[in-house]
């Protein structure tokens, strides 16, 4: 009697086969259908696991210049096609694999993408105009989770519309379909969230009172707290530095990498995993030295010493500044968790903490305390002059007030007013 053999299952044309091997590593091989002369053109690849295979099939088929050649012939787009395959074509030929599009910004497009998806699935593209959109909209809009709290905010309601517009405007400019239902200006009404908007406010005196007496006793999250509060760094930066990058002996930080957050996907655009990464900072334009005080060096001195007997962060200078009781460095939402986690253990009064408040809070001391638009940028590392305002929130009307005492009071002393 034969043996049962466990089905392999199969990819789209061109995506490969993937199987286990006796010796217990992965093969994977892709059909390409057949060369000028008839035969058979296949592509094999070998790895110890189904991920490893995966990267490497789809580099080989990237580097041949040969994904998008497959998928082109098997695919057939116009106005009939349904949602999800329009979607589909779409994701994996304008958005997967593009150098100008980050696995996370990718992540975030196809989440854009599911709720549109999800509410039109079976729907033909074409059949889809602006008043359908509207109904799409006021959907999400209206979404709730719970007793009358609202589902979605206006940053996602904003992404979803970015992201499905793009994909309309891309099909009109390749011909696929015939209109954009968001070209109608009269008709179409820009979704609105009903959640109530959460501003990022700077914390009060009290509030960092608070923390500061509670976080003293964590000797893994005090030291990378300060160093954010001493210099405005966001928590990726901090987390992504490494001894070499800092100079104790002069009090200079070099602000050149960050940890991210990669999304790994197979060659068909399928989510595999996470992984945290070192990269650049925040749009490669973030690099910058900053001058710390003598006593955050003290901190960082005696962080070294101790760090080694209470972590597993290393001290030479290619090993991470900052680590965990279980490993060489945090991930962002590990030492967001860890954080708030030992807040609320210890106290009633604040109800956690949002991390990015911090920027805020350093941002809008400078500004009550007289510095230039440019100097804080240049701390915070803005380009652009209207991103650093939204950080300076509580010193507005106060920088408001003094410059108009200081207005007053040189027109009274050069005019002889007084």
């Amino acid at each position: 009697m034969a043996k049962n053999k466990k089905k392999i299952e199969r990819r789209s044309y061109g995506g490969g086969t993937i199987f286990k091997r006796k010796d217990g590593r992965y093969g994977a091989a892709a059909s390409l259908g057949n060369d000028e002369n008839g035969k058979r053109i296949r592509l094999n690849v070998t790895g110890k696991t189904e991920e490893e295979v995966q990267k490497k099939m789809k580099d080989l088929l990237q580097k041949m210049e040969i994904i998008d050649v497959v998928e082109t012939t098997t695919t057939t787009i116009d106005s009939k096609t349904l949602v999800e395959d329009f979607i589909k074509e779409f994701k994996l030929k304008s958005l997967f694999g593009k150098k100008s599009i980050s696995t996370r910004t990718y992540e975030n497009y196809e989440y854009s993408l599911n709720h549109f998806e999800e509410y039109f699935k079976g729907k033909s593209i074409g059949s889809i105009d602006t008043s359908k959109i509207n109904k799409f909209f006021k959907y999400m809009q209206d979404a709730t989770i719970g007793k009358n709290k609202f589902k979605y905010s206006q940053v996602s309601l904003n992404r979803v519309k970015y992201t499905v517009e793009r994909m309309f405007k891309r099909g009109l400019k390749k011909k696929y379909i015939l209109e954009n239902p968001f070209d109608d200006e009269d008709d179409f009404k820009e979704p609105e969230s009903k959640q109530d908007k959460k501003e990022i406010l700077a914390l009060t005196k009290e509030e960092l009172i608070v923390i500061l007496n509670i976080l003293k006793n964590n000797q893994l999250v005090y030291p990378v707290i300060m160093l954010m509060l001493n210099t405005a760094m966001r928590t990726q930066e901090v987390l992504g530095l490494k001894w070499k990058n800092i100079d104790l002996a002069n009090g200079i930080i070099q602000v050149r990498k960050a940890i991210t957050l990669q999304v790994n996907y197979d060659i068909d655009g399928k989510k595999i995993n996470r992984e945290t990464k070192l990269s650049t900072t925040k749009k490669g334009s973030g690099d910058r030295d900053i001058s710390i005080t003598e006593g955050m060096v003290s901190i960082l001195i005696k962080w070294k010493k101790e760090a080694l007997e209470i972590s597993k962060t290393g001290v030479k200078d290619d090993d991470y500044v900052f680590g965990n009781s279980q490993n060489t460095h945090w991930t962002y939402s590990g030492f967001r968790v860890n954080v708030n986690r030992y807040i609320k253990r210890n106290t009633k009064d604040i109800n956690g903490l949002c991390l990015h408040r911090i920027r805020h809070t350093v941002a809008t001391i400078l500004a009550e305390d007289g510095a230039t638009l440019f100097e804080i940028m240049q701390l915070l590392g803005h380009t652009q002059g209207k991103t650093t305002m939204k950080y300076v929130d509580r010193a507005s009307k106060k920088i408001a007030e003094s410059n108009k005492d200081r207005l007053r009071e040189g027109l009274i002393i050069r005019l002889g007013l007084d």
